[in-house]
């Protein structure tokens, strides 16, 4: 997730010291940098940017998609066309940076899981790139999979039900792989044989997300809520629609629905109901649902990260700071857990482990104008306001 709001966009004179609590503060039930998805501006013009950041990746034109890229709402698909453009730029460090951040967005990203691992055995960084690649062992077997499903698929003595759900697992196993026009074929063909299959139908709709054809995502996921029934992926496709548009409380319902039909949820769709839930200004059922998705899985850090902003905006610092730090011990590289740490120990003078934190972001995140922001609030209240005017010139310089 992309930490940007603890800036919240102030523009800065070189020359003048900024003001920590103007920085630092947020208005009611607005979150600094966590809840990608409750920022308040549109998101109708970052899903928008996301698209042209495909295009442009898709035309070979990486200095053009880095420059929508950034103007994009932080997704796993967002993450991975980053990770691809900074290595195609031969910018290891940072490619290295956006493969992780897809793979804590979704952890069943098989294309950047694998991406990252080569990438670090390409660095000399052997030990971490087989860590990665090791823990890529159910995708290791990918291709025989497909091959099995493939002929299972094709089988003239297999029953058109098993037909089905093998086509449906087939379709997912090339949505992992990034394997999209096989996805796009198989999908097709399976609408030719099962024409009205709500299943199919919702695969096509993610499939369309995924690419980039928003609108047409749209209108199936709108089409397939009319279902007496409609597919829980459909529920949670229309979720995320809505959480985009800024309509927590429809996306509340999705979810809701959602749940009412399986006694175990995903733990990122947890928290995904958890930021509808603070968007919405019910905090004490976000932090419940938050604490939920923890428990359902309790490596996802970004989940631990989003916990903590709002134990944060709710004034209990105390165990936020232990979601920060918890968040940063599974994922050192977070920068959202990162920045909402280093504004807790900012606010309470521990301004040297502040700057390190804030500068490690920096590190992660080097495009990033908000992050130089906050490095230069530190280091002014450091007393080093030559530095402090160098990173808004950086800042400045990113923002035109």
């Amino acid at each position: 997730m992309r930490a940007t709001a603890l800036a919240l966009g102030l523009a800065v004179a070189p020359a003048a010291l900024v003001d920590a609590q103007r920085l630092l503060s947020h208005a009611d039930a607005e979150y600094r940098t966590g809840f990608q998805l409750a920022r308040t501006h549109g998101y109708a013009d970052e899903q928008a940017e996301a698209e042209r950041a495909l295009i442009a990746h898709a035309s070979g034109d990486c200095e053009e998609a880095l420059t929508h890229l950034n103007r994009a709402a932080r997704t796993a698909e967002v993450e991975l066309i980053y990770g691809r453009c900074y290595e195609e730029l031969g910018r290891t460090d940072e490619a290295i940076n956006h493969y992780r951040a897809a793979i804590e967005e979704d952890a069943s990203n098989g294309t950047a899981r694998f991406r990252l691992g080569n990438l670090l055995l390409r660095a000399g960084r052997r030990e971490e790139g087989l860590a990665v690649l090791d823990r890529y062992e159910i995708f290791r077997q990918w291709e025989r999979r497909v091959k099995l499903m493939i002929a299972m698929v094709s089988s003239d003595t297999l029953p058109p039900e098993d037909v089905r759900l093998k086509t449906l697992e087939l379709i997912g196993l090339y949505m992992q792989g990034g394997a999209f026009d096989e996805a796009s074929e198989t999908i097709e063909a399976g609408l030719l044989r099962f024409p009205d299959d709500p299943a199919l139908r919702t695969a096509r709709a993610r499939w369309q997300l995924a690419t980039g054809e928003v609108g047409a995502s749209r209108a199936s996921i709108v089409e397939l809520l009319q279902e007496p029934r409609p597919p829980k992926d459909a529920l949670w496709l229309s979720a995320r629609f809505h959480l985009r548009d800024g309509l927590p409380a429809q996306a509340v319902a999705d979810f809701e629905r959602y749940a009412a039909r399986t006694a175990s949820p995903p733990a990122t769709l947890l928290k995904e109901w958890a930021t509808a839930l603070a968007m919405q200004g019910d905090a004490a059922r976000a932090v419940l649902i938050f604490e939920r998705a923890i428990a359902t899985d309790p490596t996802l850090a970004s989940a631990h990260t989003d916990l903590g902003l709002l134990l944060e905006s709710l004034g209990k610092t105390t165990e936020a700071e232990t979601r920060y730090r918890e968040a940063l011990s599974i994922e050192p590289t977070l920068v959202s857990a990162q920045q909402g740490l280093g504004s807790l120990l900012l606010a309470r003078g521990e301004l040297e482990s502040a700057e390190a934190l804030f500068r490690r972001s920096t590190q992660f995140e080097p495009s990033d104008p908000a992050l130089r922001h906050n490095l230069a609030l530190v280091l002014t209240r450091l007393g080093r306001d030559d530095e402090a005017r160098a990173q808004l010139e950086i800042a400045r310089s990113l923002e035109r």
